[in-house]
């Protein structure tokens, strides 16, 4: 039998040899934040090989993982002979703009508000019938998928639920039986139709920052200071771009970022998400240096010009900024950190498969402490001297 060499405290002098067979248990909230971090790094490093990879092998632009923008410009550089049916395609899809995920798995929601684009919910997809949701969650990362940072997360915590529940108990709560929810992976509208709602919820710290920001009492106690954020690994946090960002860029990636925490060292903060990773200063350069690229009405995919004013656009096409401004909401949002609901998800790992069901998930009493949570951090802030 093989062993494992524990090297105990710096204070002893003891060599401890254990067998490998003895596993060392990870606590919960460890590991769904590693699970977490591990499946948006694997994103956007296929986002990445995909945008060098086509140069040399164009199986890329119907296999990787892309943003919209640069997916369009990358099948726009290709010989349009080569490409045609390929456009024609994603066009009648509107992939470039609602985004595109592997049609054996994944349906478009039906959307004709303001959230949809062509009757369709743009960049959210929801589960097939009879597909099971393992294979469709695996089907993302090897792609084709045409997602924002906002679906990469949410597929992250997807992932990580399917790392910590098994493949049984996530088939069960996430595909169409009628003990399950259909798994839908898009992020921005949370509504009736998203089943991960009940599995995450906003930190305390992002609870205070909001209530505080509201009543106007001292948000900065909160807030922290770049590199020493209240955030912990594995949590999402939106860092937010320049405000007019949409008015100059309306079609480009870097109005924000929806990521994970990856490092909560104080003073070595890093975040991850798809198309960027480092520290919270390093990210802030990148949304300022993607705001002050010059405007080109050629660069708007051909189906949104329509919807664009090109007038506002032209008006903000020679803005530049040296920076993010806090008063205008730019920068580190503190009232979006989300974590898991860690008492749910141990609750569902501990119950027997014949019992797990997404009626237990909605009527756990998770969801009752979080309302006394936010209750007694209001109770907090205004009782403060």
């Amino acid at each position: 039998m093989h062993s494992t060499l524990i090297i105990p405290p710096s204070n002893s002098k003891e060599i401890l040899i254990l067998p490998e067979s003895v596993a060392i248990e990870v606590p919960l909230d460890k590991k769904i934040a590693l699970a977490t971090v591990d499946w948006v790094r694997a994103l956007n490093q296929a986002e990445a090989h995909s945008k060098e990879g086509f140069k040399t092998d164009k199986r890329a632009l119907t296999e990787g993982v892309w943003y919209p923008f640069s997916h369009w410009k990358a099948v726009e550089s290709i010989d349009q002979a080569a490409t045609k049916k390929l456009m024609e395609f994603l066009a009648a899809t509107h992939s470039h703009v609602c985004g595109f995920a592997n049609r054996k798995f994944f349906q478009n929601i039906p959307d004709f508000t303001s959230s949809g684009f062509k009757g369709y919910r743009i960049m959210h997809f929801v589960l097939k019938d009879n597909v099971l949701p393992t294979d469709a969650i695996k089907s993302v990362r090897l792609g084709l998928s045409i997602i924002d940072c906002g679906m990469a997360c949410q597929i992250a915590r997807y992932g990580a639920l399917l790392e910590v529940l098994g493949e049984k108990k996530f088939n069960i709560l996430f595909g169409n039986s009628n003990r399950g929810q259909k798994m839908n992976i898009g992020y921005l509208v949370d509504d009736h139709l998203q089943p991960m709602k009940y599995f995450v919820r906003f930190s305390e710290a992002a609870i205070e920052s909001v209530v505080r920001q509201n009543y106007k009492k001292k948000p900065e106690k909160i807030q922290g200071e770049m590199g020493n954020r209240p955030v912990k690994v594995g949590e999402l946090v939106e860092i937010r771009g320049v405000a007019t960002h949409r008015q100059k860029h309306p079609w480009t990636e870097n109005a924000g970022y929806n990521l994970i925490c990856s490092d909560d060292t104080p003073g070595k903060q890093r975040f991850i998400g798809l198309g960027t990773e480092g520290t919270e200063e390093e990210i802030v350069k990148q949304l300022v240096a993607g705001y002050n690229k010059n405007f080109q009405w050629s660069d708007i995919f051909p189906g949104l010009k329509n919807a664009i004013n090109q007038a506002i656009a032209n008006k903000y096409k020679d803005h530049q900024v040296t920076g993010l401004d806090e008063k205008k909401d730019e920068g580190f949002n503190s009232g979006s950190m989300q974590h898991f609901n860690l008492s749910l998800i141990q609750d569902l790992i501990d119950l027997p498969e014949e019992q797990v069901s997404m009626s237990y998930v909605r009527n756990h009493p998770c969801h009752n402490s979080l309302v006394m949570c936010e209750q007694a951090v209001v109770s907090k802030v205004l009782n403060e001297a």
